[in-house]
Parts: C-alpha cells; structure tokens; sequence
C-alpha cells in the first residue's frame, strides 16, 4: 500500500511538473511576440512555428509594397532593428530560410542619400534606407541604356562617331570625330570607363534608324514595372526628369543579370578596344574600383554628378549560392560606403 502511495506521488508530481513547464513557455511565447496582456490569442500553428524557431529579417517583397509580414507573428522589439515591423521567426534548420539575422551584429546607419542589399531575385532585403524616394542617378543611367542596346542591336555594327558625340562632358573613352567603332566596342567604353561620348554616339545611331533609345529606355522601365523610374538621357548627365529609386533599380539590375555580354562587361577591370581600321587604339580603365578590393565582387557600374552625388551599384558572391545586388545613390564617399555595407551584410546574416 505504501509503494501505491509513494508511485502515485511520483507520478503526480511529474503531472505537474510537465504542466507548469508548458505554462512558462507560454508565457515566454506571449513576452517575445508582444501579445502579452493584449487579448491576442495564438494559433496552434503559430505556437508551433514560434517554438521551434529564431529570429529571422530578410523579406519577401512584392513590387508595389516594400514591406510585408507573414501571418503578422513577430514584431521587432528594438529600436535599431531596420525592420522594425517586419522581423518574424523562421526555422533555424531549414535552408529554405536562409539568410538568418544575426541580431548580436547591431544596425548600421550608411551615409547616403538611399541604399538597398537584396538578394539577386531581388525579392529579399537585407539593407534599406529611403529606397522608395525619387533620386538623380548620374551614370547608373548606363545599364538601362545598355540593357536596350544589346537586346536590340547587332554589336558588329559600326557607328561613325560625330564631333557633338565628343563634344560631351568628361574624357572617358576619348573618342576622336569620324572614328568609326563597332556597337560592341563602344558598350565597353559606356561600362567600362562610363563614357559619355560612348553614350551619346549610340543615342545618335538610333536616331539614324529612326529610334527613339530614350524612348525604348523608359518603354523598357514600364514593361518591368519600375514606376518610380524615369530616363531623359543616355548617360545621365541630365539630372533633370532622370531619376529612379534604390528599390527599382536594384530589381532593374536583378533583371540585367541574365545578360552576360553586359556583366562580363562589368567586371572587366580593364580593356584594350580599337577603330575598326586599328587606326585608333582605346585602353580603358574600370572607374569601379572596388574591383579586385572586395572578396566575391562580381562587377558593377560608377555614377557621378554634382546634383546626384557619389553613386554606386555592386552585385557581389557571397558564397557559391548566394549572390546580393547592393545599390548605393547620393553618397559623399561611394566606394567606402559600399565596400562597408557589404561587409556589414556579410557580418548580419548567416547565409549557410
């Protein structure tokens, strides 16, 4: 009778024991997703989600809203936390989650105008500040322009270059008037060196044909839903109605990266390219000099004006899965910022 005793007080204290765990991580569950005192009831599903979980930031983003939750589970409690209504729990062992927010590595404000880190679908963000305003963007302009020249002009075609084609300002590419140079040579001057003369000597060929390429340009923005973007140049030296944001660029060059003629383009440090009588001998030199300075940098493309500032656009590896598009626009020190935000996104997110 008294081993009954004694096996029924084991068996109810462990009764009891079990039950006050369970009623702890309750109310663990209700201090981590804010609902504590609220009225707000989980779900089952998301009392399972949350207690096999860890914090996780990256967002799925649709085109027109920069900012979604799921299921509306966690909100982010920290002040510094970039995402501030956005952050939810996600699996820690499953890579289908991956990147994960390492939130011991704290927010980092960037000096620029605007900035974005997204992953290459450019569905996932990583960094955002100010990435829906409307900003000059110097001679990122290029890449759009080269995007409608290489999708719809054969690049062994020749273009005569015209005395206002060098007239432009800068001396990237340095031109000379009736030099006659193929397409293809000509988008290495745009990329490489963002020569304006390049710019504007292919603004003029379609106009021979009877093209319009700004046109085709802000065609080309609506046909891919960029509905903050708006080109009225070639190179970008027009500041005025050439604009775009952080947000639809980075989708802009998330699009470009299916195009290898314009990043094997970009990630060329340096080139040799000539008339095509070899009469005149072209060597250009890369102005994105992160190239070869940042471990996994791919390419990218330099802008530069008094109005837009420093500008910048990277797509760097982060490992043999992973690839980020990083955009910086209105930025005093382009290049020390960019190469710090990369580093910074490497650091606050666990990738594998």
């Amino acid at each position: 009778m008294g081993k009954f005793w004694i096996t029924a007080s084991l068996v109810l204290c462990f009764i009891l024991g079990f039950a006050f765990k369970h009623y702890l991580d309750f109310r663990f569950l209700e201090k981590m997703t804010g609902r504590e005192n609220k009225g707000v009831k989980l779900s089952e599903m998301q009392k399972a989600q949350i207690s096999g979980a860890i914090l996780s930031t990256p967002q799925n983003i649709p085109p027109t809203d920069p900012v979604t939750t799921i299921n509306d589970v966690i909100h982010a409690q920290e002040e510094e936390k970039p995402y501030k209504n956005t952050a939810y729990l996600t699996p820690d062992q499953n890579p289908n989650f991956l990147p994960i927010r390492d939130w011991s590595v704290p927010f980092t404000e960037f000096a620029t105008k605007a900035a974005i880190v997204t992953d290459q679908d450019a569905s996932k963000i990583f960094y955002q500040k100010n990435i829906s305003e409307k900003l000059p963007i110097a001679s990122l302009t290029k890449l759009m322009t080269a995007i409608i020249v290489v999708e719809s002009k054969n690049l062994d075609d020749v273009v005569k270059i015209s005395q206002q084609a060098v007239n432009q300002e800068g001396n990237a590419g340095k031109l000379a008037v009736d030099e006659e140079i193929t397409i293809g040579n000509l988008l290495k001057a745009l990329l490489i060196e963002s020569s304006n003369d390049a710019a504007f000597a292919l603004e003029e060929y379609f106009s021979s044909k009877g093209e319009d390429l700004i046109g085709s340009m802000n065609q080309k923005a609506i046909s891919l839903n960029l509905t903050n973007t708006h080109f009225s140049s070639t190179s970008g030296l027009i500041d005025k109605n050439n604009y775009s944001t952080a947000y639809d660029y980075a989708r802009l060059i998330s699009y470009s990266l299916s195009n290898n003629k314009i990043w094997n383009i970009l990630k060329t440090s340096s080139s040799e390219i000539r008339s095509v009588n070899n009469s005149t001998i072209h060597r250009l030199i890369n102005s994105n000099i992160l190239l070869g300075r940042v471990p996994g940098l791919i390419g990218g493309k330099t802008g530069y004006t008094e109005e837009a500032r420093g500008c910048l656009l990277t797509v760097t590896d982060i490992n043999d899965k992973t690839r980020i598009i990083s955009v910086i626009i209105g930025s005093d020190d382009r290049f020390g910022e960019m190469e710090k935000l990369i580093n910074w996104v490497k650091k606050a997110y666990r990738f594998n």
